[in-house]
């Protein structure tokens, strides 16, 4: 056990491993957070806002390509399928009477 404690103390971490693989398990030390000003999170909020009105002009754009002509095809249809049903169900009743 004192082994163990005192490799940790060389490598300066409370992470401990076996002898034999102490070369292959090297830990890291952990980085100091950064500090940021009140200019770095503000311009750190814009580019978020940026890229969110960014990417919501790209969905837009892409809507106003792809889906709003399939839309008004798809209306289109309705409409012509709507006016047959109608030329149908009055032929029909003429034929009747």
């Amino acid at each position: 056990m004192a082994d163990f404690l005192a490799m940790a103390d060389e490598i300066g971490s409370v992470y401990l491993s076996l002898p034999q693989y102490r070369g292959r398990l090297k830990m890291s030390k952990p980085i100091p957070p950064q500090l940021a000003t009140k200019e770095m999170l503000e311009e750190m909020i814009a580019e978020v806002y940026t890229t969110h009105e960014v990417m919501m002009d790209d969905i837009y754009r892409r809507l106003y390509e792809i889906y709003y002509p399939i839309d008004s095809r798809i209306g289109w249809i309705h409409k012509f399928v709507e006016n047959i049903k109608e030329r149908l169900t009055k032929s029909v009743i003429l034929w009747r009477d």
